[in-house]
């Protein structure tokens, strides 16, 4: 995902950190004349400025009195998750956040709780008025607009999907029953709206299956072909179209979907023991976390086909979320001793922020990175602004 270095500088940086790599762009068709080590110009390692982000400031190296910083897109900030501030007086049992596009709105869940919304990147939070539940998942739309959430199986009555049937940007969204659903004995465990709001998709844990909505979460189909033979889904993200989508199961692999999660097709990743799963805007590039051994958070870059391992440490990896590019990403593990993870390079590499210790069961970070929310079960709920 990084560019080879260039030699070529501007205050003592080399252009290969200023200038977004082509592999995150599109190409550009002026030739610099500015040759990197073995001979091939600049536009072949940098993407164009077209559709991306100029940088702020001339570079001194033109072509045809043209500088650079206006042919080539710059590179995204390297942001850190380091530091976690908790909110006074927001103790719950936070199991699942989700965070707009922006970061102005977000959702959490109280397990046993209320459904809470935010307006103000998470400084203070409100009740939704939905019923006390266990609440297990939710999920916030690019805009902040759409959301969906679920309920896991209480006294064997089976779980139940709700979506926002309208919005508020004062109080939130107002949470309905989809009136068509499949039956969970075990529960729904997890549920993922598109950025863009239209699709959405959920799975049930146990026996269950995977089902897929195209109305917004008001109501759901089972998926083609996702008995889990007791593996247990555990876990569902959606790319912000809702073309692309992953799934993982506790006892079993991590599968796929093009389709808008009405077909699924089994990744190489045949581990056992994933808990989260989280794909970015495009669909390109997805992480997911591990439990059972090797213990490690895995990423993706081909839509979930393939998975690769990072160097994170290992752990008992509870929650996960990517953003928007999925440069940025940020992982927590469960457990009294659990910690926060984060990564800017794709979810390749992975580095521990400064948090404190607890059950880090619920945590996201906005579409463009630019803002993080997490939750202790039983325990506050914490922001985090990224340092670059």
């Amino acid at each position: 995902m990084s560019n080879p270095q260039t030699f070529y500088t501007v205050g003592g940086v080399d252009l290969s950190n200023i200038f977004q790599p082509l592999s995150l762009g599109t190409p550009s068709t002026t030739v610099t004349s500015y040759k990197i080590p073995g001979g091939a110009d600049l536009n072949t390692i940098f993407a164009s400025l077209n559709g991306g982000t100029p940088i702020s400031y001339n570079t001194g190296y033109t072509v045809n009195g043209n500088d650079l910083t206006n042919i080539f897109a710059a590179n995204p900030p390297l942001y850190k998750y380091i530091t976690w501030t908790p909110l006074v007086n927001s103790t719950g049992n936070w199991r699942s956040v989700s965070i707009s596009n922006s970061g102005q709105y977000a959702i959490i869940c109280n397990n046993g709780g209320d459904i809470l919304f935010s307006n103000n990147i998470g400084q203070t939070w409100i009740g939704t008025g939905t019923v006390n539940a266990k609440w297990v998942s939710v999920s916030l739309s690019y805009s902040g607009q759409y959301s969906v959430a679920c309920i896991g199986s209480t006294n064997g009555s089976g779980g139940k999907i709700y979506y926002a049937s309208s919005f508020s940007s004062t109080f939130g969204p107002i949470f309905t029953l989809s009136p068509t659903q499949p039956f969970s004995t075990d529960g729904w465990r997890s549920v993922a709206i598109s950025g863009s709001g239209q699709y959405a998709v959920a799975c049930m844990y146990g026996g269950g299956e995977i089902a897929y909505s195209a109305n917004n979460g008001m109501t759901w189909t089972l998926s083609a072909n996702t008995v889990s033979n007791f593996n247990g889904w555990y876990s569902v993200s959606m790319s912000e179209t809702g073309q692309y989508a992953v799934a993982c199961m506790y006892g079993a692999g991590i599968w796929y979907s093009n389709n808008y999660a009405i077909t699924w097709y089994e990744s190489n990743a045949n581990y056992t023991g994933w808990t989260s799963v989280s794909m970015s805007g495009s669909g390109k590039y997805a992480i997911a976390g591990c439990q059972s051994t090797p213990e490690k958070i895995f990423y993706s870059n081909d839509y979930g086909n393939t998975w690769y391992e990072s160097n994170s440490s290992q752990g008992s990896w509870e929650s996960i979320s990517i953003s928007s590019s999925g440069q940025y990403a940020v992982a927590s593990t469960s457990g009294s001793g659990g910690k926060i993870y984060y990564s800017n390079n794709y979810g390749e590499k992975w580095s521990l922020s400064n948090s404190n210790s607890g059950d880090w069961s619920a945590i996201a970070v906005s579409g463009s990175g630019q803002h993080a929310i997490g939750g202790i079960y039983g325990g506050d709920i914490y922001n985090c602004t990224p340092t670059i």
